[in-house]
């Protein structure tokens, strides 16, 4: 019984993480995609995730530099 309700948390989890990567995906536009793309090129950005504002900050200093 503690087995199954592992489980279904677990899938609950799996599902909630699916749908929020799925509305931030919706959400940005393809200028975004490629500026986070640029980003990750240049190491500014984490390969997976979601950039934070520090890493906009310090990619935005590099490209004004």
């Amino acid at each position: 019984m503690a087995s199954d309700v592992k489980i279904s948390r677990k899938e609950q989890r799996h599902t909630k993480s699916r749908e929020r990567r799925a509305a931030r995906m919706q959400a940005l536009s393809d200028e975004q995609r490629l500026q986070i793309r640029e980003m990750r090129k240049l190491g500014f950005a984490p390969r997976k995730g979601a950039p934070t504002q520090k890493h906009f900050e310090r990619y935005t200093a590099f490209v004004e530099a």
